[in-house]
């Protein structure tokens, strides 16, 4: 039925433009010059898998938008089988290149007709090209042509072993080259082959990549152009795909999270989805595409994305959605989903109860079962890299596929060093695998006779193949060794071999052979002791097998690979012939090849290498072994030996280590050296990228930098022959901020920018959690404030908590008052414990959420002698945010009054360091207590000075900015427009970031009516404002009262009025309308109504 609906929508679209094309072609085109196209095919031998590309190069356009105002529509056409339809895109903004991709599945002859179409009309064009088998592998698939009664497994085109070892990477295609370059090599270093993308991710907010955007689409995520596409950013996702696909890593690229709340017409999603498979789906590096992250919102949209690629993708890469953590697969049944995947972002569940059942749960929809996710370090609680290698084997032991989730891929991407824990144990996976037979095996409990131990254990089962998994749960607990009874997977000579998934090696004392004459013939099977988990892998050899490995994967045009070869057949048979597959050049011969065999290249290139053998039996069964890739060049690239970098002075290039990464502090120099070596002796020269924007600044072998901002820099040194492609390392420079040695208490205030903490430490967190700098939300104090990520974990307490701490040298004995300036994320992020000398006291902030604000603890801090003592805040909940911290002697202290709610300017401290002085700042005029006529024009003037200049003075009345100056005078012009009292303050920042508040003055806005009036005139009364909200102003009586009444007519208070100019608070009256009635010097009484907001 997909297929009928897939043939039917593609022969809608030809009718389509067969239609416009006969339309178009009775148009008269009147240009001056006329548009033409240059039409180029590709040339050469095409391979089976091989992408290949047609360019169209258009000069003098006629398109407005190249996106949306030309079609490419072509048809391929294997001898004697049905035509595949593709379609083009462009590639230019201004519509002068375009491309037609597609890559061939079948080898043979194939005919094309390639149609370009814009408004001057259709060009057409034909011809020919043949496919020859080779040795690219093709599209990963779901094995759905699988003999079995499942389909839980996934193949290469050319049914070779695919099991995804997938990796979270999530916002990795927006990161530098340096950074995707060392995640991908790490990938790859690990035996991994999927890293899941973010093509079109939202920014994930509140984390460290807040400043990465994977945008595809024109314009921006908050502007988007939908008609166009961001062609940098594409064409930056397909070098990277190029990069990681040579290493064997495959792309699951999540399409669509700025859509999850688009609904029908579909229109701009099929417009985007139409480029996707135009320009990405003939990759064979894209593996899987994923409609949302972890969403189970819009499913029409979700399900039209599904339905829409399956009908246009000709390739039919796998398409599936995402929830969030949950043990059922989204939408699992439906048709357009072609793997059941599921989430288990949570910490250190139980691997029976929860990742055991939860992915037997999966397979029910008889398609591959994905955990996708699994949860991170931090955010999940998911630390313990032991237990992380556990929850790996068990999806895997139950038949099932998974992606290692951490910090790694997220929030510590930008990161070159990072690695999650358990990361270390992933290599090791795969090599495992690769040698069962993992296309059939199933879960299959029943393979024991009686269970070998009490810890939990499963297996999976083959017609000739048993593998189980053994864990203790608890981390490093041990089994001694002993015996189980198992069933031969078949008859014949059995091999049972135990592996270490923690080291990757197999415990060769305990392979054992065993003869069975039936198939469940239970054999006594002796296990070697173990500490937390075991694979066992029982066989029964069926057939030849054969590997090969490589002396060297890099060799030099016209020299030899050598290539070492194990072959083996069945007791009873003999090896008859075997081919070497010499990247596509056959080399046949008889008997069993040599173990070590020399391979000559005469052409630089990369090959793929394979061999296969083929025994004597009837009928004869063949077996093939891995790829070895071989990179053959005409001249070696410089080899880098050792990159070092210490603090000037101090690197020695004999002992200094070679280094990733390095943490120093500001305005420290660093000497860098590479030392390199080139095979043939060429001249090297050397170039740095040491301000992380990817292009090499400085050169030299020995280079030297001073650092003189805060922050992390991920840069690189490039080394060149001039002759091949420079060799690049990527280097990182952790820069910290200057950290005052101890503050410095003056006049019995001291006032500390939490993140100049002196020391910080996690102290058996029991989230794990650490304080951290960071910046992201606005109005801090200083350079930035401290923060414990929000990742939902358990309190700590006094004494298991993170801690950061503050040396403070005391010269005043006393009481101090305790002040912090914090601001709480949630509910369930607004405490902290604060502490002197390991002392806490015993109040904890319950902070207000969402907003800045000082806190004053109940408790003191008693100094009874002078010297430096240690200020301690220890986390309580998660997320919580501080920004300063004030110690003072004054019990009327309040620094939320200074600096506009900043607080105090920093304290010195005793190495001198002084985080720049903000600048001084006060009202000249209007005076205090002015008062002025409503609809005048006030003059507001400002003193402002700082040593670094001022950078501009903003005005306020109140909490409203009424203007900003930038140049001497300070001044401005302001016009209130209501009657009332305004506080006048101004805001003034220096040109390197300090800033500070003046102290506020008061002036009166007078009415130039009177709201009340007697029938003298010269006697005019005026209250205001009105409406008010806490005091009201009578103007003109000296020697009277006022009385107030609600709306029932009850009079409520009564008072003198002694001053000309009287300011009342009724600041306790409740909302709504009062009357007023004031009794004048004369006699006189008048009524007004007023209201109380």
């Amino acid at each position: 039925m997909k297929n009928y609906r897939f043939w039917s929508v593609q022969k809608c679209r030809l009718i389509k433009m067969l239609t416009l094309t006969l339309l178009l072609s009775v148009i008269f085109i009147s240009s001056t010059q006329a548009r033409t196209v240059a039409f180029t095919a590709p040339t050469g031998t095409i391979e089976q898998y091989q992408m290949i590309e047609y360019k169209f190069v258009v000069t003098n356009p006629v398109a407005t938008n190249g996106f949306t105002d030309v079609t490419i529509a072509s048809t391929f056409t294997p001898s004697g089988k049905s035509a595949i339809i593709v379609n083009g895109f462009c590639d230019s903004n201004d519509g002068t290149l375009f491309y037609q991709r597609f890559t061939p599945v079948q080898t043979g002859q194939y005919s094309y007709t390639i149609k370009f179409t814009d408004s001057q009309g259709t060009e057409t064009y034909t011809g020919t090209f043949n496919v020859v088998a080779g040795t690219r592998k093709g599209f990963a698939l779901p094995n759905k042509d699988h003999g079995g009664t499942y389909v839980y497994k996934f193949t290469y085109s050319n049914g070779e072993f695919f099991m995804p070892s997938s990796q979270t990477a999530w916002m990795l295609l927006d990161c530098t080259d340096a950074q995707w370059k060392a995640y991908i090599d790490r990938t790859a270093a690990r035996n991994q082959n999927v890293l899941r993308y973010a093509f079109e991710g939202d920014l994930y907010n509140g984390t460290k990549i807040d400043a990465l955007n994977c945008w595809p689409m024109g314009g921006t995520r908050n502007s988007p152009d939908f008609n166009s596409f961001n062609l940098a950013y594409w064409r930056k996702v397909e070098t990277i795909l190029k990069y990681a696909e040579d290493k064997n890593i495959l792309a699951e690229l999540v399409l669509a999270e700025a859509y999850q709340s688009y609904s029908a017409p579909w229109t701009t999603l099929h417009k985007y989805l139409d480029y996707v498979v135009a320009r990405l789906s003939p990759l064979t590096s894209v593996f899987m595409y994923e409609t949302f992250n972890e969403s189970t919102n819009n499913k029409p949209c979700q399900k039209e994305i599904g339905d829409y690629l399956d009908l246009i993708d000709p390739y039919k890469h796998p398409i599936a959605p995402s929830p969030g953590t949950q043990a059922e697969p989204l939408y699992g049944s439906e048709s357009w989903v072609d793997v059941s995947i599921y989430h288990s972002c949570t910490g250190s569940d139980g691997l029976e109860s929860r990742y055991y059942t939860w992915a037997l749960g999966a397979l029910k929809y008889n398609k591959p079962a994905w955990c996708d996710e699994m949860g991170r370090e931090v955010r999940h609680n998911n630390n313990n890299a032991e237990h992380r290698r556990k929850q790996l084997w068990t999806l895997n032991i139950a038949g099932t596929h998974w992606n290692y989730h951490s910090g790694e891929g997220c929030e510590e991407i930008q990161d070159i060093t990072y690695t999650g824990p358990g990361s270390q144990y992933i290599q090791y996976i795969q090599p495992f695998w690769k040698v069962t037979d993992w296309l059939n095996l199933k879960a299959d409990d029943n393979v024991f006779s009686p269970k070998p131990m009490s810890q939990y254990c499963h297996a999976m089962r083959a017609p000739n193949e048993i593998v189980s998994y053994f864990v203790n749960e608890t981390a490093g607990a041990a089994t001694s060794a002993g015996t189980f009874g198992l069933k031969a997977p078949d008859a014949g000579t059995v091999t049972v071999m135990f592996y270490n998934p923690k080291t990757g090696t197999y415990f060769t004392n305990y392979q054992q052979t065993y003869t069975a004459s039936a198939k469940d013939m239970i054999l006594t099977v002796n296990y070697p002791a173990f500490t937390d988990d075991l694979v066992m892998r029982a066989y029964t050899l069926a057939g030849p097998q054969v590997s090969i490995s490589a002396v060297s994967t890099i060799i030099k045009t016209g020299t030899a690979a050598t290539f070492n070869v194990v072959a083996s057949v069945p007791a009873g048979s003999a090896i008859a012939s075997y081919q070497w597959n010499l990247g596509g050049t056959l080399q046949n011969g008889t008997g069993t090849p040599a173990a070590s065999v020399p391979k000559i290249f005469t052409t630089a290139g990369e090959y793929d290498v394979t061999l296969s053998i083929t025994d004597n039996g009837s009928p004869a069964k063949t077996a093939i072994s891995g790829i070895v890739h071989i990179k053959v060049v005409d001249n070696f690239p410089p080899v880098i030996s050792k990159v070092m970098y210490e603090l000037t002075g101090t690197l020695n290039p004999t002992t200094s280590i070679d280094r990733t990464t390095i943490t120093n502090k500001v305005n420290e120099k660093l000497d860098f050296l590479v030392q390199a070596t080139d095979a043939e002796n060429n001249t090297l020269t050397y170039a740095w990228d040491l301000d992380g924007n990817g292009s090499y600044e400085t050169s030299g072998q020995n280079v030297q930098k001073t650092f003189t901002a805060a922050g992390t820099v991920n840069g690189s040194v490039q080394v060149s022959d001039g002759i091949s492609t420079p060799t690049m390392r990527a280097i990182q420079i952790k820069v910290n901020p200057l950290t005052p040695s101890a503050f410095l208490e003056a006049g019995g205030l001291v006032s500390m920018e939490a993140e100049n903490m002196t020391a910080s430490d996690s102290r058996i967190d029991p989230g794990n959690l650490t304080w951290t700098t960071a910046s992201s939300q606005a109005s801090f104090s200083g350079t930035g404030y401290i923060q414990t990520a929000n990742s939902g974990s358990g309190n700590g307490d006094w004494v298991n908590a993170a801690e950061t701490s503050y040396d403070v040298k005391f010269a005043t004995t006393g009481t101090y008052k305790v002040w912090i300036r914090r601001y709480a994320p949630d509910g369930a992020s607004n405490s902290v414990y604060i502490g002197l000398n390991n002392i806490a006291l015993a109040s904890i902030d319950n902070g207000e959420i969402g907003a800045w604000g000082w806190y004053k603890f109940a408790e003191k801090f008693t100094i009874s002698a002078a010297g430096t003592q240690t200020v301690q805040l220890r986390r309580r909940e998660d997320g919580y945010i501080v920004d300063k911290i004030v110690l003072s002697t004054d019990a009327n202290y309040d620094p939320s009054v200074l600096n506009g709610g900043l607080g105090p300017v920093e304290s010195n401290n005793e190495s001198g360091i002084i985080i720049n002085t903000p600048p001084v700042v006060s009202i000249a005029a209007p005076t205090a207590s002015s008062s002025f006529t409503l609809g005048s024009t006030i003059d507001v003037t400002v003193n402002a000075t700082d040593n670094d200049g001022i950078e501009f003075v903003d005005f306020y009345a109140g909490s409203e900015l009424i203007g900003t100056a930038s140049t001497l005078p300070y001044t401005i012009n302001w016009t209130p427009t209501a009657v009332g009292t305004y506080t006048i303050s101004a805001f003034a920042q220096d040109s390197k970031g300090a800033s500070s508040t003046s102290t506020s003055v008061t002036i009166i806005i007078k009415s130039n009516t009177s709201l009340i009036t007697n029938s003298t005139k010269a006697n005019v009364i005026s209250v205001y404002p009105n409406p008010f909200t806490t005091n009201l102003f009578v103007h003109g009586v000296t020697n009277g009262s006022m009385e107030i009444y609600n709306n029932t007519g009850s009079r409520i208070r009564s008072l003198k009025i002694t001053n000309i100019e009287s300011s009342i608070d009724l600041s306790n009256l409740y909302t709504g309308f009062y009357i007023i009635k004031i009794n004048s010097q004369n006699g006189l009484a008048q009524s007004a109504k007023i209201n109380k907001l």
